[in-house]
Parts: C-alpha cells; structure tokens; sequence
C-alpha cells in the first residue's frame, strides 16, 4: 500500500501561524503511548468552550445545523463536508438577502492550526453540485485522493422496483470539480433484502486508476441488518457486485443482540491491514441501537463490548470495573481502527446519556492480542471535557479520522487523530510512542531577518546540503516556511 506522509511538518507550519486553543486536559502516558493535543474548538459545557469564538464563527459556513456532519484529513488540510450554504439573492423588492440553499461546499482548515482556509464550492461538469444531504459523507482512499458522497433515500424500493444510486465522487482539491468514480447501485435481484436509506460511507484502496484495487462501504438504515460491499479488483476496470458475498451481507448478531436493523445514520468503517489489503474483508458497524461491532464478509459478529458490559456501575458497586467509563452510548455513531508502532488500537464515539449531551467525545483503546476487544486496555477519553452540549438536531455521528503512521528522527511512530462533531466542535491530537520528539518544534527562531536559510527535513533533521527533491522546511530569521525543491 502507498503511504503518504502527511503531518511530520506540522509543528513546522504551525511557527509562523498561530494555532487554534489546546484541549485543557493532560493525558496519562498508558501502555507505551502518549496522546497530546495538537488543536481544538469546541462550544463547551454550558458555553464555556476553547476557542469558542473561533468555532461559531467557523460554523456560520455550515450555514445550517446537521449539514455539516463528516470531516476528514488529505495533506495538509482538513476537509469539512457541507450540504447547505447561505447565497446572496434578491427578493422580489430587490432587496439582497441571504438565501439557504442544498449547495455542496467544503469548508477547508489548515492542518497544522485548525484556521479557516476557505470555502471549496463543488460542481459536476460546471454546474453546483447540489441537493439534500449532497455532501454528508467525505473521506480519503488510501492513497490520499479525496472523495465525497451523499445520502440516499431510498436506494431500491421494493413496492416499484426503482432504484437510487449512491454516486462516488473524488473532488479536485483545488477547484471543487467532482469526477464520478461509479454509480453504485443495487437491481431487483440484489435490492429487496437491503433496506432504504444510506447516510455514510467508506472507501479503501485506491480510486484512481485500476492497478492497486479499492473496496465501497454503504450501511443501510432500516428494514434489514445488512452491510453493501462492491469491490474492484486490481487491474479491473470494474466493481463487483455479482457475488452475494461482496454485496449484500446479511449480519448475524449485533450487540446489544436481538436488533433487527440499524435504526439511524449508523456508519461503517473499513479494518485497514499492514499487508495493504484493499477488499474489505472485515469492518465495524455502529448504528442507532447498537455498539461498534466488528465483522467480516460471512455476516459473522467478531468481537464488540459484550464482555466489558459488567464493569458497568451497579447499585452494589456504584464505580464499576475499569471499563465503566468505557462503554459507548447506544446512539452515538462512528469508530476508528488503527495501527501504531504494530499494535492494533479503536477510537470510538462515546457520550453521556441525557437529552441535550451529545458528546464530541471519544474513546480510544488498545485491542488485545488478536485484535479485539475481548482483552482490549482501556486508554483515553478525549477531549476529557467533551466538545459540547449541543444535539445537533438529531445527529449522532462522529467523525473520527487517523493519519498514516510518520516517525521522528528516532524511529518513534506516531499517528493523528481528528474528532469533529457538527455543533459540538472539533479537535486534532497526536498518538505516539512514548518520547516522540516532534522535532521541528525544537528549532528556536532566529531573530536576524538576514540569517541565512536553513534547510529541514520533514523529521526536523537540518540537510542543508546535497538537497534531493522533495518537501522540506526552511527557516530564515523568525521566518519559517514549507517549500518543494524540484
């Protein structure tokens, strides 16, 4: 598999910008590993936030609540999925207003410092890209190409025999362009079993070209317990969907059991592997009543927080075991596996359960020896004071995003981690092996502005002579820079 480095230079970046607040909280180093915030905007509990005013102004480009509700990381930048935008028109008396439209945009931060970037308006062959829920799921392939896709109502109905396809699009980060991957779609054959409504997605693999191969994620809202899978196989120009394991799974348990479908906006994450396996063979589903749950392509149910129930406090033990801060809400959506220095790691969705807090709120754990939750180490909850308060109109999902893997000049891996939850806010943090030295965070500026310019690697290694092409950091005086030598 292609990795790319994304985030070794952004300590870097962030000298000659200032970043956004940190999370307040300081966080144990567990098991080896440290986690560290890197930036953070949140409305906070009863409106005492970080960054707060940052975020709702951030937030005005949303232009409505629950539009907004998927955010992801491609280089140097995060990407904010938008369904609605306020456009400048004129009533009827020709007076200009503010107009609520379903255009697709994407608001754009820099990575390094959660700063606004701008607003990326979206369109297919010239034309606005637009309609309900049009942008309500974005991600990257595992080759960095950035891709959006939108909710659907009802993919097959089964009283007519129409069908709805969910459309993939990669975006050209630079104009908003969309260029249509494929038309997923389910006919007579395969539709009945499947449900209705599809709110989320995931991708895995590579959507350019045929050589490396890809795999499509769609978890279907109600009327079936199923996941949809296409494939394309390396060197085919196709996606195949002609297996009935490769399309319509049918899913054999949930937890907690005895569900019989996913209620709303459940989400799907694909298991990304070391061996760089692109087909899927296994992901976690986590819907409106249930928790995450891991599974593969027999429908069989993997592992999930069944055997940690117990920790749960009681009116005999009213703490719990060391998992009782640890078990997810039924209703908040979205989850993460991960890898970092060859051990296996899940941030998941959690919240605490009452009628306004919805979180903005993470966990992240350690799986066991096998990959599991069976045996997993509880680490973290972060942020540790939630992102906010806010429902945000009945959404539950979290976007919960991980970086490729990058080293400092030691060889210490480290990975980041975004959370972002409309209406709540959103955070950046770092996972490293315990000592990672973020290195360019060590240079000190130097106030000649006539010093001469010295030359970093993307590890903060100085290499100021015998340059090869490639991205390096320059430092001049109090200046610091990114720049490509060529």
């Amino acid at each position: 598999m292609k990795k790319t480095l994304l985030f070794a230079s952004m300590a870097a970046l962030s000298l000659s910008a200032a970043a956004q607040a940190l999370d307040p909280a300081t966080y144990e180093v567990k098991e080896g590993v440290e986690l560290t915030s890197l930036w953070m905007m949140s409305t906070g509990n009863n409106e005492n936030g970080v960054a707060m005013a940052d975020w709702k102004e951030l937030s005005t480009h949303f232009a409505n609540a629950g539009k907004a509700t998927t955010a992801t990381i491609c280089g140097d930048y995060v990407y904010i999925a938008c369904s609605t935008q306020y456009v400048d028109a004129v009533d009827e008396q020709g007076q200009p207003f503010q107009e609520l439209t379903n255009n697709g945009h994407i608001v754009v931060l820099d990575a390094a410092t959660g700063k606004f970037v701008k607003d990326l308006n979206l369109t297919v062959d010239g034309v606005q890209y637009e309609g309900l829920l049009c942008c309500n799921s974005i991600g990257t392939d595992d080759f960095g190409h950035l891709w959006i896709c939108g909710y659907v109502e009802t993919f097959y109905d089964t009283a007519t025999g129409a069908t709805r396809p969910f459309n993939l699009y990669l975006v050209d980060t630079e104009t908003g362009a969309l260029t249509l991957v494929n038309s997923f779609e389910l006919d007579e054959i395969d539709g009945p079993t499947a449900g209705k409504r599809v709110d989320y997605y995931d991708v895995i693999g590579n959507l350019v070209g045929d050589a490396d191969g890809a795999a499509f994620l769609a978890i279907p809202n109600q009327e079936a317990l199923a996941a949809l899978l296409w494939v394309k196989y390396p060197d085919c120009d196709y996606w195949d969907c002609s297996d009935a394991s490769q399309y319509a799974i049918l899913l054999n348990d949930t937890y907690p059991a005895g569900q019989t479908n996913w209620a709303y906006s459940p989400m799907g994450s694909f298991v990304r592997t070391e061996d760089g396996s692109f087909e899927g063979s296994m992901f976690w589903i986590d819907g409106h009543p249930t928790n995450p749950a891991l599974y593969d392509t027999t429908g069989e149910m993997l592992t999930s927080h069944k055997l940690h129930q117990g920790d749960a406090p009681s009116e005999d033990d009213p703490v719990g075991g060391p998992w009782a801060n640890f078990l997810p809400s039924r209703q908040a959506n979205g989850m993460r596996q991960f890898s970092l220095a060859g051990s296996q790691y899940l941030a998941y969705a959690m919240f605490f359960p009452d009628n306004t807090n919805m979180g903005g709120h993470m966990a992240i754990v350690k799986l066991d020896s096998n990959d599991l939750l069976d045996e997993a180490t509880p680490l973290w909850l972060a942020p540790a004071g939630m992102l906010g308060i806010n429902k945000g109109e009945g959404r539950f999902s979290h976007s919960i995003v991980v970086t490729d893997e990058y080293t400092d000049e030691a060889g210490k891996c480290a990975r980041n981690i975004l959370l972002f939850k409309d209406m709540n806010g959103i955070a950046l943090y770092r996972m490293a092996e315990e000592g990672f030295n973020a290195g360019v965070t060590d240079i000190i500026s130097d106030a000649n502005a006539d010093a001469p310019v010295e030359y970093f690697n993307l590890n903060g290694v100085r290499c100021n002579n015998n340059l090869v092409p490639g991205v390096y950091i320059t430092r001049q005086g109090t200046t610091v820079n990114k720049v490509i030598v060529k």
